[in-house]
C-alpha cells in the first residue's frame, strides 16, 4: 500500500512539474506595461542622418494585473521608424515571472504611447501557448 501511494505521489509530482503555465491572449487584447530604459530615454534615442543609432533592447514590465500578471517582461528592440528620426519596437519575446518563455513575432503587438510612464501593447491576434512555447510562435 506504501508503495502505491509512493508511485502516485510522484506520478503527481512528475506531472506538476512538467507542466507549462498557460499564456491565452485573446485578439485585440490591451496590456499598460512601464518600459525599461525609461520613455523619457527611450525618446533622447540618438538619430543620425534620421537613422537609429545605438539601437537597443527594450524591456516592458507588465503593471498592475491585466490579461497578462503583473511583472510579466516583454521584450522588444528599438528598430528604424517609417519616418526620419523616429523609431519603433519589434517585440521578440514574453516571460513570465517564473521564467517561462513564449517567443513571439514582431507583428504580433501593435505599441502605442500611454502616458508619462507606460505604453500601451494590443495584441493583433491572440496568443495560446499552454502545450509549448515552439507551438506558440508557429500559430
Amino acid at each position: 500500500m506504501k508503495i502505491m501511494f509512493a508511485i502516485a505521489l510522484l506520478t503527481l509530482t512528475a506531472n506538476a512539474m512538467a507542466a507549462e503555465p498557460a499564456v491565452n491572449i485573446a485578439p485585440g487584447t490591451s496590456v499598460k506595461c512601464a518600459p525599461f530604459p525609461t520613455i523619457k530615454t527611450l525618446n533622447a534615442s540618438l538619430f543620425e542622418g534620421g537613422k537609429l543609432v545605438g539601437a537597443g533592447q527594450v524591456a516592458c514590465y507588465v503593471i498592475d494585473n491585466q490579461p497578462l500578471p503583473k511583472g510579466t517582461k516583454l521584450v522588444a528592440g528599438q528598430v528604424d521608424g517609417p519616418i526620419a528620426n523616429s523609431y519603433t519596437l519589434a517585440w521578440s519575446a514574453l516571460q513570465l515571472q517564473d521564467g517561462y518563455v513564449v517567443p513571439l513575432d514582431n507583428n504580433l503587438i501593435v505599441t502605442r504611447p500611454g502616458g508619462p510612464d507606460h505604453i500601451v501593447l494590443t495584441f493583433r491576434r491572440g496568443l495560446d501557448a499552454g502545450v509549448s512555447a515552439q507551438e506558440a510562435a508557429e500559430k
